[in-house]
């Protein structure tokens, strides 16, 4: 089994005085400073390690449970 989706909706609701030039720039710098959606937006290489017990581990090169090596 693996995880996926299909995507991803955001939404932002503001109430708010100020001018919409302004709100518009703190969603801005708010999104742009947001990890998960600009990794969503841009994604990047992802490197994988793995320790068992203080040695390296590949978890590959072992069967999976209930399945034939």
């Amino acid at each position: 089994m693996r995880a996926s989706c299909l995507g991803f909706d955001t939404r932002i609701e503001v109430e708010s005085q100020e001018p919409s030039e302004r709100v518009a720039g703190v969603i801005r710098n708010a999104e742009n400073g947001c990890f998960v959606l600009q990794t969503l937006l841009h994604p990047v290489k992802v490197d994988r390690s793995f320790t068992l017990n203080g040695v390296a581990f590949d978890p590959e090169q072992h069967p999976r449970p209930g399945r034939p090596a």
